[in-house]
């Protein structure tokens, strides 16, 4: 018995089937190794730690993510202590949370977090000192001191100051 379906209609029928199919399952792969890829990149941290040195820190959070850290320990010694407590918590938050108030600061690069010194801003602030009657006054008052070492007052009772280290002045 013959069918009434031709050879090159079966051949298109079969491989329309095949490209869907190929389709259909090019779709489900990438999309579960995109879910695969998030779901490493959103490592739940466990942390309870009280004025921890930031390199103790780090150690942990890299047994528990996998992620390595890249530093420079001179860096760290400018680091405060750390006060952190989180349980399953992102790590993109538990670094967060680490790094506030820090002079330091981080980018993740793939599966390694690189720890960076923030930008500091340098400056000179400035002004008069004047008495009451905003006349200027040739020496500060008693008991006044220049904001720095490095501080100046002139003849006309101009003052200039270099800002010190700090990064945040907002």
């Amino acid at each position: 018995m013959k069918s009434n379906v031709s050879t090159k209609a079966k051949r298109r029928l079969f491989s329309g089937k095949v490209r869907r199919v190929m389709r259909i399952t090019a779709a489900l792969v990438l999309f579960l190794s995109l879910q695969a890829a998030a779901a490493a990149y959103a490592q739940k941290i466990t942390l309870s730690e009280d004025r921890a040195p930031l390199r103790e820190i780090f150690r942990q959070i890299k047994a528990q993510s996998g992620f390595n850290f890249l530093f420079n320990t001179e860096m760290l010694q400018d680091a405060l202590p750390v006060t952190v407590h989180v349980k399953d918590a992102d790590l993109e938050a538990v670094l967060k949370q680490c790094f506030a108030g820090q002079p330091l600061t981080y980018t993740i690069n793939q599966n390694t977090i690189v720890v960076q010194r923030k930008a500091v801003i340098r400056a000179d602030i400035g002004g008069k000192v004047t008495d009451e009657k905003v006349r200027p006054s040739p020496a500060p008052a008693s008991g006044t001191r220049p904001l720095t070492s490095r501080s100046s007052l002139t003849k006309r009772a101009n003052l200039r100051s270099p800002l010190p280290k700090a990064t945040n002045w907002w």
